[in-house]
C-alpha cells in the first residue's frame, strides 16, 4: 500500500494509471480513484502480466496532457521491458512505477497456498532503474528507507518518460 499511497501522494490532480497483474494488483487498485473516464485501466479478464506499461503508453498517446503512470510487478515489466523505449522515442509523459521483488509473487503465494514446493518463481535481481537510463528513461531507484515520494515526485516533475525502481521485500505479501 506504502507505494501506491505514495505515488497518489505525488501525483498532479489528474493521472491515468494502468495496473498489471500480479500481487500488487489489489492493493493498487484499493488505493487509485478513477476521478475522471478511464482514470485507472487494468487487465481484466485473465489478468494478463505485461499489460500496463503498453497501456500506459496508449493512454499517453491518446491524451498526452494526463501524465500516464503504469503500476508493475518485475515480472510484467521484463514482459515488455523494451517498451520504455518506444516511451522514451516519442517523448512520452509515462512514469512506470516498478514493484521489484526478484519474483513471481503470486504465483509464489499460490505455491505456498496449496503446499508446493517453491519452483520457477524466483529470478536474479535486475536493475530496472540502470535499464531504464540506457534506453533514455530518466529514472529513480528507491528502497525501504530512502524516500519514495520524493522519488515520485521528481518522477512526475520530468518532462518525459520516467521509472521508479521500488525495492520491496516480498514477505509483506504474505
Amino acid at each position: 500500500h506504502s507505494v501506491t499511497q505514495a505515488i497518489v501522494a505525488a501525483a498532479p490532480e489528474q493521472i491515468r494509471a494502468s495496473v498489471d497483474a500480479g500481487a500488487h494488483m489489489v492493493s493498487a487498485m484499493s488505493e487509485l480513484e478513477a476521478n475522471h473516464p478511464f482514470g485507472v485501466l487494468k487487465s481484466n479478464g485473465l489478468s494478463s502480466m505485461g499489460y500496463a506499461l503498453p497501456a500506459a503508453i496508449a493512454s499517453a498517446l491518446n491524451d498526452p496532457d494526463i501524465p500516464a503512470v503504469a503500476v508493475t510487478g518485475d515480472g510484467g515489466l521484463m514482459m515488455c521491458i523494451s517498451e520504455l523505449s518506444t516511451a522514451a522515442e516519442h517523448g512520452l509523459k509515462v512514469i512506470t512505477v516498478v514493484l521489484n521483488d526478484s519474483a513471481l509473487s503470486l504465483i509464489d503465494i499460490k505455491q505456498q497456498w496449496q503446499k508446493l514446493p517453491t519452483a520457477g518463481v524466483k529470478f536474479s535481481a535486475v536493475d530496472f532503474a540502470q535499464v531504464a537510463e540506457a534506453m533514455g528513461v530518466s529514472a529513480w531507484r528507491v528502497g525501504a528507507c530512502d524516500d519514495l515520494e520524493g522519488a515520485m515526485k521528481a518522477a512526475f516533475a520530468h518532462d518525459g518518460p520516467a521509472l521508479v525502481d521500488v525495492a520491496i521485500d516480498a514477505s509483506v505479501y504474505n
